[in-house]
This record gives structure tokens, sequence and C-alpha cells, in this order.
């Protein structure tokens, strides 16, 4: 009995093992599209996050001319992006009272663009 016990610890194991999701396995060109549109859509929101807080982190009173034109390069482009980057800021804003100006000023600058 203890023999066949282990044999099927092991064995099942090895199923769990097997049925891991391989980075290269086959998918239907229609699951293949939707994974890829689904793995761009979020990598590009990271991109955007990464660089609006790197911004936003930057940003002062005296050198707010040049890092608002490089928020107004960033490409936000669909809804996401924009709710994600509003947030970002106001996040930023309530987080650091001190620059609330500079982040509001910001949000000016954008909407008025």
């Amino acid at each position: 009995k203890q023999w066949y016990q282990r044999r099927v610890r092991v064995s099942w194991r090895l199923k769990l093992i097997y049925r891991k999701k391989s980075s290269n396995a086959w998918l239907s060109k229609r699951e293949d599209t939707k994974e890829k549109d689904t793995k761009s859509t979020e990598s590009s929101l990271k991109k955007m996050k990464g660089n609006i807080v790197a911004i936003l982190n930057k940003i002062t009173p005296q050198n707010f001319a040049e890092l608002s034109v490089q928020i107004l390069q960033l490409n936000i482009d669909n809804m996401e992006k924009l709710e994600m980057s509003v947030e970002n800021i106001f996040e930023k804003a309530v987080s650091e009272p001190a620059f609330s100006q500079t982040y509001a000023n910001l949000c000016k600058v954008r909407y008025l663009t």
C-alpha cells in the first residue's frame, strides 16, 4: 500500500508539471491575436505608467515647462491611458500637498491642449 501511495503522489506531481502552460504552446490564430493584443496593451499601459511616474517624481515649479512638454508628448490615445494618467497625477497631488499647485497646473496644461 505504501508503495502505491507514493507512486500515485509522484505521478500526480508529474501531471502537474506536465500541465504547466508552455511559453510557445500552440494556439489557434484567433486565440493568438487576442493574447498578443492584451499583452501589448498591458505592456503599453505599464510603460506609460512608468513614464508618467518618472516625470511626476522629477517635476518642480522650476522645471515645470520642460516636464509638462514631456507629459504632452506621451501617446495618450485611449480612455484607459487617460484614466491611468489622471489617477497618477491625482495620487501624487494628494500625497505631496506642497506640489499640488504644480500638479493642478499640469492638468490645466493637459486640458487646454
